[in-house]
């Protein structure tokens, strides 16, 4: 699940910023709890929009049953730039079963079409995002991919590029958070190339 850096530099990037290994593994619970945590803090509404500042498939939204999820999420990387205000990270989820898995991917597509803008952070800072549906991914028939793009009310403000990519009983996620430097067109390449050459590559479980 490690980018190629061939991959990598296509898009800008040459900086190890989290190599592989940087994190342990951890539960989808922990994540959902501390991800939670961070919502509420940042007065982030609306509930429906919680998956939007996410970066692992933890929460496709709230719900008290994910608290103690053991499923396991790893985040694989971080690669930026020295160039520019631009990063990819990497994460992944091993859910129980593909049905598992397949569930979680329409949850989330039902929370992207319900979610138009979101906002977060205090009052005297409050952050205003609009959140838009991907357009369809073209990927091998034994995977399926839901995405979405945030974007801020500037080319540097929370602008990110969002694809959850299922094989079997694993959803990696993708995401590319960028001053602009990255559009969504070359995000969609490196998505498009990482799930036909490398997802397609692991045995589906």
């Amino acid at each position: 699940m490690i980018p190629g850096y061939p991959v990598l530099t296509a898009l800008g990037l040459d900086k190890d910023v989290y190599p592989p290994g940087t994190y342990d593994p951890v539960t989808a619970g922990q994540i959902y709890r501390s991800d939670l945590a961070s919502w509420r803090a940042a007065n982030g509404a609306p509930d429906v929009c919680f998956f939007a500042p996410i970066n692992s498939p933890g929460g496709s939204s709230i719900s008290d049953g994910q608290t103690e999820n053991p499923d396991v999420v790893t985040f694989v990387g971080t690669w930026g730039a020295t160039s520019q205000r631009s990063f990819v990270d990497v994460s992944s989820r091993l859910f129980p079963d593909t049905e598992s898995a397949s569930g979680y991917l329409r949850e989330l597509a039902t929370s992207i079409q319900n979610c138009h803008r979101v906002e977060v952070g205090p009052d005297n800072h409050r952050q205003l995002l609009t959140v838009q549906p991907a357009a369809a991914l073209e990927v091998p028939n034994s995977e399926a991919a839901v995405g979405w793009v945030r974007l801020g009310t500037t080319a540097s403000e929370g602008r990110a590029y969002v694809m959850d990519i299922q094989r079997g009983n694993l959803v990696v996620r993708l995401r590319v958070v960028t001053d602009g430097a990255i559009t969504e067109a070359k995000f969609r390449s490196f998505a498009t190339t990482f799930a036909q050459t490398q997802l397609g590559q692991l045995p589906v479980g």
